[in-house]
C-alpha cells in the first residue's frame, strides 16, 4: 500500500446498519461510499450470532466491502476496526475514512489522517 491509499473502516453497529433490509442498507452503503470517494479497500465490522444467517455478506459483497464478522461482545467492531488500521498502517497505509460515531476510533490519528463519514438522514 501507499502512503496516501485511503481505507474505508465501517462500523454497522454503531451506523445503524445492521438492523436495516438490504434495499436500505445497500442505499445507505452507496452513500457512504460516494463520500469516501476513491480508496484502496473498504471493510465493514458486524456482529452475527453463530448460527444465524448472515443476510448482511451479500450486500457488502455487491459493494465490494468485506465483511469483518465479530461476536456480539461489548466494543468488538471497534477493536476488528482498529486492528485492521493497524494491519493496513503495517503495510503503509496511513489514510482512514471512518463510518462510525464511536471515540474509540479517533485513536487511529496515532496511525495517519482520520476523516469521519457522517450519515445524515
Amino acid at each position: 500500500m501507499n502512503a496516501d491509499d485511503k481505507t474505508l473502516l465501517l462500523d454497522l453497529e454503531n451506523l445503524g446498519s445492521v438492523t436495516l433490509r438490504p434495499r436500505p442498507l445497500r442505499v445507505r452503503l452507496e452513500a457512504l461510499l460516494a463520500a469516501a470517494g476513491d480508496h484502496h479497500h473498504a471493510v465493514a465490522a458486524y456482529a452475527v450470532a453463530d448460527g444465524t444467517p448472515d443476510a448482511l455478506s451479500s450486500v457488502l459483497a455487491e459493494l465490494r466491502i468485506a465483511p469483518l464478522r465479530v461476536a456480539h461482545e461489548p466494543n468488538a467492531a471497534e477493536l476488528a476496526l482498529i486492528a485492521h488500521a493497524e494491519h493496513v498502517h503495517a503495510e503503509g497505509g496511513r489514510v482512514f475514512l471512518v463510518g462510525s460515531a464511536d471515540g474509540r476510533l479517533a485513536d487511529l490519528v496515532s496511525l495517519g489522517r482520520v476523516e469521519v463519514l457522517v450519515w445524515e438522514g
